[in-house]
């Protein structure tokens, strides 16, 4: 499938969660950051007609649409030069170093950061990436350490605030036959739409607008597919089980318990195996929920593995311009387990 080609069925699926009211900004009980998000970044992409700005689409992670990077596309001189610059500079080779010393790199060997959306990236010893995919790596890694025994090799994965499918893209490649299951708000899985096709040309992409028309979401629907694309306000539509895996990473610290309690006392994901997250300790001093290690659905009787995760261990801060300065960052645990009987 071309570009063009890809584009236009974007297109097509735009048209069809406008026709359904699913493109809609008024959704109830966002935090204030995903309420900025859904009222500001659609507009970047996708015209008042609805069409579908090429040129932003194919550049979205140079833009930093929806989603930021270590480097970033944005900013001018100063910032290419300053504290920030060179902070985020230390925090990409240190990330490296930490991924090569428990042997990960060689699964950036096999899966280099791809251009698709035109990111800025980083070179380091011979690499070329950027933190959010050092990020994806990382857990790719974890993964395999600890699920991949356990999982089928036509395993389902249900991952849940997937941003532009990036994670369930990596896990494609290193797992041919596996399904995905991607939820996150409409206009975020047009952008995964876009990354999944370029990623994986030729892949059976279930688009968002086409799953938005099914009324009961079975694993028989997703076995036709590699990649199904639920937005969030129909996962309820999902009846699904036995689903191998579920995985969140980061975004339920920064919902409202609602949405929280929505996702977690699913059947679908109660029904689920596994589940694999990485989420802050406390939510409160980033964004406004109250979440906090104490919500989440992990037991010490069904875990398999539990941590600070270090990826995101290390955070710095400008100072006067030119330098930087180490600073706190807020604890980030890693759990991989059973889904507990609630």
């Amino acid at each position: 499938m071309t570009i063009s080609t890809l584009i236009d069925t974007i297109e097509i699926q735009t048209n069809i969660l406008d026709g359904l009211g699913l493109l809609s900004k008024d959704i109830d009980n966002l935090t204030t950051h995903w309420k900025q998000q859904i009222d500001n970044e659609p507009n970047r992409f996708i015209n008042g007609d609805l069409s579908i700005n090429s040129d932003a689409l194919c550049n979205f992670r140079r833009l930093d649409i929806f989603t930021e990077d270590i480097p970033s596309g944005q900013g001018g001189l100063r910032a290419a030069i300053g504290g920030r610059h060179r902070s985020g500079r230390k925090i990409l080779r240190d990330t490296l170093n930490m991924l090569i010393d428990r042997g990960y790199d060689e699964l950036l060997k096999a899966y280099p950061c791809p251009s698709t959306g035109n990111p800025t990236l980083f070179k380091y010893k011979g690499y070329t990436y950027g933190l959010n995919w050092l990020k994806h790596i990382y857990l790719l890694g974890l993964m395999k350490d600890i699920l991949e025994p356990e999982l089928p090799s036509d395993f389902t994965c249900l991952d849940i605030g997937c941003s532009y499918g990036s994670y369930s893209g990596l896990v494609k490649k290193e797992f041919s036959k596996s399904h995905h299951i991607l939820v996150d708000f409409p206009q975020h899985l047009l952008m995964a739409h876009y990354f999944l096709g370029e990623y994986h040309p030729g892949a059976r992409i279930a688009g968002v607008g086409d799953v938005a028309q099914v009324n009961e979401i079975t694993q028989g629907y997703v076995n036709q597919f590699d990649f199904v694309l639920v937005p969030c306000q129909i996962f309820d539509r999902l009846h699904l089980d036995g689903l191998d895996l579920v995985t969140n990473f980061v975004s339920f610290g920064e919902m409202n318990k609602e949405w929280f309690d929505y996702y977690v006392q699913s059947m679908t994901f109660r029904n689920a195996k596994y589940f694999f997250s990485t989420n802050r300790v406390q939510s409160s001093s980033t964004y406004d929920t109250d979440m906090n290690i104490l919500n989440y659905p992990i037991h010490a009787s069904q875990s398999m593995h539990f941590g600070v995760c270090p990826i995101q261990s290390r955070r710095y801060q400008s100072k006067k311009i030119w330098f930087f300065k180490a600073v706190t960052s807020p604890p980030i645990f890693e759990y991989i387990g059973m889904v507990p009987d609630v």
